[in-house]
Formats: structure tokens, sequence, C-alpha cells
């Protein structure tokens, strides 16, 4: 593992682990402080497409919470979540031990694993831009159908930014075009949030 990857986690490590041995399986466990605000990104990632029998190959799963939401919603389809910490993937397969999930770098396994869509939510935050990016390309190369995922955005207001990772949405879905033209930018769900659909 490379000085700069061991800095990642190391950093995700310190900022999940307190809040995972707090809050168990809970929202508050993986950093949300509201579950709306948990929800309504969920929701908006969903809407990449027919998720319903879908296989799904999620980044950064934590302790399952999307999966959760996707099983209130009708999901039924093969799930396979990543995450770097052992301590997510253990309550993660507690809370579904229908699904598979394994503790790894989503770069280095998530193209092999593959997926009809590959998803991440709240992932981004804690990364470097250029580790953001190259998990983009990794998403988009191992999707099927469609990748998706969120971020924080440039455009909120400077008073409403914090010490995590904001990018430019258009910069981002520029970046995206490099790999397929057909791609959806949303923006209107949340001031400091966005997300983007890339299709095959």
């Amino acid at each position: 593992m490379q000085r700069c990857e061991q800095a990642l986690v190391a950093k995700i490590r310190d900022y999940y682990l307190p809040l995972l041995l707090q809050h168990d399986d809970d929202l508050l466990a993986v950093g949300y402080k509201r579950e709306a605000l948990a929800e309504t990104r969920f929701l908006v990632l969903s809407e990449v497409g027919d998720l319903r029998d879908a296989s799904i190959l999620e980044a950064g799963c934590g302790v399952g919470n999307l999966l959760a939401f996707l099983k209130r919603h009708g999901y039924a389809g093969d799930y396979t979540g990543i995450d770097l910490m052992p301590e997510m993937i253990e309550r993660a397969r507690l809370r579904h031990p229908e699904a598979r999930f394994e503790v790894g770098d989503f770069n280095a396994v998530g193209a092999e694993i593959g997926a009809d869509y590959v998803l991440a939510s709240g992932v981004y935050q804690h990364a470097g831009h250029e580790d953001f990016l190259r998990s983009v390309e990794t998403m988009f190369s191992a999707c099927r159908i469609a990748a998706a995922f969120n971020m924080f955005s440039l455009w909120c207001p400077q008073e409403s930014r914090n010490d995590y990772l904001f990018v430019d949405p258009l910069e981002t879905a520029g970046f995206c075009s490099r790999m397929t033209s057909k791609i959806l930018l949303r923006h209107e769900y949340m001031p400091h949030d966005f997300t983007i659909y890339m299709f095959r």
C-alpha cells in the first residue's frame, strides 16, 4: 500500500471508528447528522435506473445503510458492498446476511467484481481530488449499465463549507464525459450536493 493510501485509510479510520463505536449501525455511525439528508441522497442515487432486480456494487458501503434503503423500496437483486474498514463490514454482514460484503480497496477490486450498477454515496469527502477522480474511473469501468455517485459541491455558499472535499460539478461532469457522453448531472435536491449518473 502506498503512503498516500495509508494516510487516507488512517484518516478514514480516525473519523469513522469513534462514530461506529458510539452509534453501532445507525446512520450516525457513517457521519450523517440527519436521516433526511441520507434518505434524499439515497433516493436521488437510486433514480439512476430500475434497480429492483439488478446487480449492484457499492463503493464505501459502510454498515449497509444504502442497501437497507433499497430493500425498503423493493430491491431484490444481487448486492455486493466494499469498504476499507473491517469493523463496518462486520456490522453490515450482521445486518444483511443475505448480501455480500468485502473488506478492501474499491479501486483495487471493484472492476474485477463488476455489476449492472455501481453506486457510491457520501464516500469521497475525505479523499484527495485525484483519489476521487480515480475512483470515479473505477466505478465506470466496473458497471455494465450505469455508475452513480454523489459529492459535495463548490456551488454551495462559502460559509456552508467545512474541511471535507468540495468539487466543481461542471468540472467533474467534464471529467466523466471523457469516459461516456451519456451523463446526467443533478444539482436540484440540495444546495451543497450533486449527483452524477454515467451510462454505458
